[in-house]
């Protein structure tokens, strides 16, 4: 019985090109077989390429892309991950692929020449695309978790994985849970751009209105400070979290109820869990409502820009009280 050789996946590890080429035509699309030990840089479970892209090996990372782009991790793992936290550690669930563990490893260049590739592969780019983990996260999904620059840039508002914008719309990976819960200024920024843009504003709008496991919105969830030592951000960040979730949750609620789609005004019934409007926003937010409420068949644009000009008011009457309280 042939016994695998571990030299090909620590040459993957360490990016020694030699033992690579060595035992690639041996060893190529085969999974590492050692028990796990994280300290010494062995996951069961991996292929050769998942390897080179965690630690960065470009070069390799180029040459098994033909060969080994479509695997996916086959075993749980617990890694740094760098684009999560500068220290955190994150189980890595079977199923991941490469483009996830590019993400949650924070190895920009490799993310940027698989996504290279797939674009000059369709046929593998659909085949990643919708893909989910062993947790039901999707690519999508995990760039929220992390939304550092590059993954706003390259994952999060690319037209192709915003089509998995749509595939996860319960649970507590919604993207909008995951920017929230975890302070990700950036990711709420993209989202908040998203959600003024026809395509999909309202697949946004379904997230903010839903509640997770423990019933809490992406309102509730940015006001939390329980991520906020873990994933420090400043506290203009902060506030500027609070405002944008805030005034997201309201245009959401307020296209909601003009609709005329029974499932979203049903779930704006649910978001309130039997408490008034005013109770969870603003005492003005009634007026809003049934104002809003007679724009009735307007378009998205009209709408659009009635909101607008709501939130504009509301922040100049919050700008005034500021001042005169200074």
């Amino acid at each position: 019985m042939c016994m695998q050789k571990p030299d090909w996946f620590i040459a993957a590890q360490t990016g020694d090109m030699t033992n690579y080429k060595k035992y690639f035509s041996k060893y190529q699309s085969s999974y590492d077989k050692r028990e796990s030990n994280p300290e010494q840089n062995i996951m069961t479970g991996w292929a050769a390429i998942h390897y080179a892209v965690s630690y960065g090996h470009v070069q390799m990372v180029t040459e098994l892309l033909p060969t080994e782009c479509q695997l996916t991790t086959n075993e749980l793992n617990i890694c740094k991950c760098a684009g999560f936290g500068p220290k955190s550690k994150l189980k890595i669930p079977s199923g991941t692929n490469v483009v996830q563990l590019a993400i949650l490893m924070k190895q920009v260049e490799c993310l940027k020449l698989i996504l290279t590739f797939l674009q000059n592969n369709k046929f593998v780019f659909d085949s990643i695309l919708h893909q989910k983990n062993a947790y039901n996260q999707t690519t999508y999904v995990i760039a929220t978790m992390c939304a550092y620059q590059e993954a706003v840039d390259l994952i999060i508002t690319n037209p192709r994985f915003l089509e998995e914008i749509n595939d996860v719309l319960s649970g507590d990976f919604v993207p909008i849970f995951n920017v929230t819960a975890f302070g990700r200024i950036l990711g709420i920024r993209a989202l908040h751009q998203l959600q003024q843009n026809e395509l999909y504003y309202q697949k946004i709008n379904e997230q903010l209105l839903q509640r997770d496991q423990k019933y809490l919105s992406a309102l509730d969830l940015s006001k939390l400070e329980l991520n906020r030592e873990r994933f420090p951000i400043t506290d203009e960040e902060k506030l500027e979290l609070q405002n944008l979730t805030y005034e997201m949750t309201k245009t959401a609620f307020l296209f909601a109820r003009t609709s005329k789609i029974q499932k979203l005004e049903g779930m704006t019934t649910a978001f309130l869990m039997g408490k008034p409007v005013r109770e969870i926003f603003d005492d003005e937010f009634d007026t809003n409502v049934k104002q809003f409420d007679q724009q009735g068949e307007s378009g998205f644009d009209e709408k659009l820009e009635y909101i607008k000009k709501i939130h504009s008011q509301q922040k100049a009457v919050v700008r005034g009280n500021r001042a005169g309280v200074e």
